[in-house]
């Protein structure tokens, strides 16, 4: 019997085998299967290139990660890691007018514990829309943030490049509406120049961040210089008003619609700049019976690099007053005429008195006018015995003209008492030829 053990190697087999059995059991009854979810792996987009070549550009809508369901043993359940696995979708899989792409999976680490039993993903898929790319063109947009110093202004803005190219989906780039640079120019003195992020808005004037909406720009930033001017107020000021209005008015003065202005520039230009003056053809009264009124652009008369701060409009509008002229008459009694450089014993009298004086000039002026502010007199110097017709001097501002030439005749005569004296004279002569 013993010997019969010993030497069947079929009994030998059947024994192992029945420990085998044996050992299984009470292993998977202690060590059971037990299913476990692996959450959130990450699947691996490759060979995505193959949508850039085609001028197309994807975006994943779902099955960026999925969850894993596996069957393993309940002693290693816990020692299980997503990077066991790596999910891959391989972009060459997809067809145009597919809007899914195959997810590979592979076990990489700790296969052993997954050799019982398998797994499942929970999409098997990765979803992704599909657009045309589309390139267009922007102009930079500048923005000044802030105030510069007091007793500057901000010049010119500008920037290099002045446009920019945007390559972006096609329904990304339909509702673009501007590409605007932002440079800060508080409390400045002088220009500023910066280097700035390009920004791109949608017609709501809500930003769009590139990296979030497949966008690429040709520069993604701008040098931006910032012109920083000297600022100074001058008086503005109208000159030579030529020509004569019709007979009977008067050009009187000139007005302009702006007082002063405020002008910027460079500060060794501004310095030199001390009124705006405005001197031009235009400026004529010839011929006028009324006011005459021009208008004139402000910056014609401005030095190069010089401008306007401040203004809405640089067109001002000048009026030359043009007025009719009155006349006033005075009655002059030869009281009123005082007799200059008079010769001693001659007696001077003024004859066909009253006369008449006739003054033109503006309205307001002749009210003020008085007979005894004219100051009439006649110049008698080296005026003999006899009659004479002199001419009446007076004296008038230039608001005033005479209409005609004034004259006054004068009689002049020796003195009553060197007449009496020159006939006794000749009496005595007279008596002593007789004797």
């Amino acid at each position: 019997m013993k010997k019969l053990l010993i030497n069947n190697w079929v009994l030998k087999l059947f024994s192992v085998i029945a420990a085998a059995l044996l050992w299984l059991m009470v292993t998977n009854d202690n060590n059971p299967l037990v299913s476990y979810t692996l959450y959130n792996v990450p699947v691996e987009i490759v060979n995505d290139e193959v949508f850039s070549d085609n001028n197309l550009v994807y975006r994943v809508t779902a099955g960026s990660t999925v969850n894993i369901e596996v069957q393993v043993r309940q002693t290693v359940a816990r020692q299980l890691r997503t990077s066991d696995f790596h999910l891959q979708a391989d972009c060459t899989n997809w067809h145009p007018g597919i809007p899914t792409i195959p997810i590979e999976a592979e076990v990489v680490n700790n296969r052993s514990y997954y050799q019982d039993g398998g797994y499942q993903l929970s999409s098997t898929v990765v979803k992704i829309e599909v657009e045309e790319l589309k390139t267009v063109t922007m102009d930079v947009e500048i923005e000044a943030v802030g105030e510069v110093a007091s007793g500057y202004t901000l010049g010119s803005l500008t920037c290099s490049p002045e446009q920019v190219e945007v390559n972006a989906p096609e329904s990304v780039a339909d509702i673009l509406s501007r590409a605007v640079v932002y440079i800060n120019v508080s409390d400045a003195m002088g220009d500023v120049q910066e280097t700035c992020n390009l920004i791109l808005y949608d017609g709501n004037d809500t930003a769009i961040v590139p990296e979030e909406s497949d966008v690429t720009l040709s520069a993604d930033t701008v040098n931006v210089t910032a012109e920083v001017l000297n600022t100074k107020r001058v008086p503005v000021v109208v000159t030579n008003v030529t020509g004569q209005p019709a007979d009977g008015y008067r050009y009187t003065e000139t007005t302009c619609s702006v007082e002063s202005v405020e002008i910027a520039g460079p500060r060794a230009v501004v310095s030199n700049v001390t009124a705006v003056i405005l001197d031009s053809d235009l400026l004529d009264v010839t011929g006028a019976t009324d006011n005459v009124h021009v208008t004139l652009d402000i910056t014609d008369f401005l030095p190069a690099d010089v401008s306007l701060v401040g203004m809405e409009s640089s067109q001002v509008d000048i009026e030359m007053a043009v007025e009719p002229l009155a006349e006033k008459t005075f009655t002059v009694n030869a009281d009123d005429i005082q007799i200059l450089n008079q010769t001693e014993g001659l007696e001077y009298s003024l004859q066909d008195m009253p006369i008449q004086i006739t003054v033109r000039g503006l309205r307001e002026d002749l009210d003020t006018l008085e007979l005894e502010s004219l100051s009439l007199s006649a110049d008698m110097a080296g005026m003999g015995i006899g009659t004479h017709e002199i001419s009446v001097s007076m004296t008038l501002g230039d608001a005033y003209e005479v209409m005609d030439p004034v004259t006054v005749t004068v009689e002049i005569a020796a003195a009553e008492a060197e007449t009496e004296s020159q006939e006794s004279t000749e009496e005595e002569s007279e008596e002593s030829s007789e004797e």
